[in-house]
C-alpha cells in the first residue's frame, strides 16, 4: 500500500512537472495548455493565465502536497538578491467582497518560495499615489508579499451603526483571505496589518476582529498604527472596540507609533480602558518618514519571530 501511495504521489508530481516544463509555461501557448489542464489557476477569472498565476497555483499544489505529509523542498532562494523595486502589482484590482470598493492589489516577492508572510496595508481609494513604498520594498526584499487593501473610510463623526458596517467589511476581508490566501501566494498564519492616520482605527479594529473569527486560519503576527498628527479616536468607535477587546484577546502584537503630541483619546483608550490594548511608541519630530517606516518594518520582523 505504501509503495502504491508513493507511486501515485510521484505520478502527481510528474504531471505538475510536465505541465510546467514540457508545455513551456513561459510561452502563451504553454500557459493556455496549463489553463486547460488547471482552469482553477485563473485566479482573477479573466480567462487569461499569467505567469504569476501559474506560479502561484503551482506553489498551492506544492503546499497541499506538503500538508499531506510528503517531504518536498521549496525552490531554493538565491543567497544574494538585487535591491527590490516596487513596480506593478502581481495582481491588480481583484475583489475580496461584493461591494464596489472591496478590492485589493497584491505584490508577490520574486525569487522567494510561496506562500509567504504578507503585509496588509489598509488604504482609501484616493491614496494610490501616497503609498509607503519603502515599507513595501523592505517587505518584498525579505520575501514577504504586500497586499494593498481598499476599505471604505468613515468620517470622524460616524455613528456606531456605521462602524458596525465597517466591522462587517473587515470581517468580509479576513474571511476571504482565510479561505483564499494560499491560492494567492499568501500564508494565512503569518499576516501583518498596517494603517495610518484616518485609517489607523481600521487596523486596530481588524486586529480585534481577527481574534473573534471562528474556524479561521487567519493569524495576525503584528499590527502597526501610525499617527502623524493629533488624530482623535472616534467616540462612536470606542464602544465597538471595547466590546471586542473584552471578549477576545489580541491575536498578535499591536503597536501605535505616534508623534509626541498624540491626541489624549488614544492614551485614555489604550492605557486605561483596555488594559494596554496597544503599546505606545512616541516618535520625535526630527525622525524622517523613511526612518519611521524602517522602524515599523523592524517591528513586523521581530513579531514574526515570536
Amino acid at each position: 500500500m505504501k509503495d502504491y501511495f508513493s507511486f501515485s504521489f510521484l505520478l502527481v508530481l510528474l504531471t505538475i512537472f510536465f505541465s510546467v516544463t514540457a508545455f513551456g509555461t513561459d510561452s502563451p501557448e504553454g500557459l493556455q495548455r496549463f489553463l486547460q489542464r488547471y482552469p482553477e489557476a485563473d485566479l482573477d477569472g479573466d480567462g487569461i493565465l499569467s505567469r504569476e498565476e501559474a506560479r502561484t497555483f503551482r506553489m498551492k499544489l506544492w503546499q497541499e502536497n506538503k500538508s499531506a505529509g510528503e517531504e518536498l523542498s521549496p525552490p531554493v532562494a538565491a543567497k544574494e538578491r538585487p535591491v527590490v523595486t516596487l513596480g506593478s502589482p502581481s495582481y491588480k484590482d481583484l475583489a475580496y467582497g461584493e461591494k464596489e470598493f472591496q478590492r485589493f492589489d497584491l505584490w508577490l516577492p520574486k525569487g522567494h518560495p510561496l506562500p509567504s508572510p504578507t503585509l496588509f496595508y489598509l488604504s482609501g481609494r484616493n491614496t494610490d499615489g501616497d503609498l509607503p513604498a519603502r515599507l513595501f520594498r523592505d517587505c518584498l526584499q525579505e520575501g514577504w508579499a504586500v497586499c494593498l487593501v481598499y476599505v471604505q473610510p468613515e468620517e470622524n463623526d460616524a455613528s456606531e451603526e456605521q462602524w458596525q458596517d465597517s466591522l462587517a467589511d473587515l470581517r468580509t476581508l479576513l474571511t476571504f483571505f482565510s479561505q483564499q490566501a494560499v491560492a494567492h501566494g499568501i500564508r494565512p498564519d503569518s499576516l501583518f496589518l498596517y494603517a495610518s492616520d484616518a485609517l489607523a482605527s481600521y487596523a486596530l479594529l481588524g486586529n480585534l476582529l481577527a481574534a473573534s473569527l471562528e474556524e479561521s486560519s487567519i493569524k495576525l503576527r503584528g499590527t502597526a498604527l501610525y499617527l502623524s498628527g493629533r488624530e482623535a479616536l472616534p467616540e462612536s468607535l470606542k464602544s465597538v472596540m471595547i466590546s471586542l477587546s473584552q471578549e477576545h484577546e489580541l491575536p498578535g502584537k499591536c503597536a501605535l507609533f505616534h508623534r509626541t503630541d498624540l491626541d489624549p483619546s488614544w492614551l485614555v483608550f489604550s492605557e486605561n480602558v483596555s488594559e494596554g490594548l496597544c503599546s505606545l511608541h512616541p516618535i520625535s519630530e526630527n525622525e524622517t518618514d523613511l526612518h519611521i517606516l524602517k522602524t515599523i518594518f523592524l517591528f513586523f520582523h521581530d513579531s514574526l519571530k515570536e
